[in-house]
């Protein structure tokens, strides 16, 4: 349950809500974690994680020994895929970079395949592990080469509210562990801050549709 509270499990498990629907042969993606959460899920289906770092992949390979990890560089890849995830990437990618990047996941991508994307907003004070963060109009004009964007949304609005909630789950005195008020509180994130329509989110989410045109 803590788990899902957090940021990026939640715009995980909304990225699996979203695919259900799909007829997925294949998905590419860069984290661990989730390629076994989404293998527990779709057994029938076809995964492939892929990171920059041979020390992640090392690492996820020795955690997910059946799971088919490979340590490359995106424009090194081979093969076609229905839906490729970039789930907390992009900020990491030098911005002279980003273009030949979605140029490349656009190439690895069959036919109306989808990309699915999330990354921190503006709103988001700037990590020294990220080069950026980003606006709607960024990711737009970055995505707009190759893919139609069919959704975008923030995600994660950091109130007032949610600040109290965390300080009566997580302090120095408790740690909050009874289950049913869990599950009101997860509830209510969920419900009430987990998408946002104030545009104070702190990530963005993107399920962009790649482009009929030869690449």
């Amino acid at each position: 349950m803590l788990d899902c509270i957090s940021d990026k499990w939640g715009q995980s498990f909304k990225c699996i809500f979203w695919i259900r629907g799909l007829s997925l042969d294949s998905i590419y993606l860069c984290d661990g974690r989730f390629i076994k959460e989404l293998n527990r899920i779709y057994p029938e289906k076809t995964f492939k994680g892929v990171d920059v770092s041979r020390k992640a992949i090392a690492l996820a390979k020795a955690m997910n020994p059946d799971l088919d990890f490979e340590a490359n560089e995106i424009n090194c890849l081979k093969g076609r895929y229905d839906v490729i995830l970039l789930i907390e990437v992009i900020e990491h990618i030098a911005p002279s970079d980003l273009e030949s990047f979605i140029r490349s996941t656009a190439s690895l991508l069959k036919q109306g395949g989808f990309l699915i994307l999330t990354t921190p907003s503006i709103n988001k004070k700037l990590s020294r592990k990220h080069f950026q963060h980003f606006t709607p109009e960024i990711l737009s004009t970055l995505l707009d080469s190759h893919y139609r964007i069919n959704k975008m949304h923030y995600l994660h609005n950091i109130n007032h509210f949610y600040k109290i909630l965390l300080k009566s789950l997580y302090n120095k005195y408790i740690i909050l562990n009874y289950q049913p008020l869990l599950s009101f509180i997860f509830r209510y994130y969920y419900q009430n801050l987990f998408i946002d329509i104030t545009g104070r989110g702190h990530r963005l989410y993107v399920v962009a549709e790649r482009k009929q045109e030869k690449i």
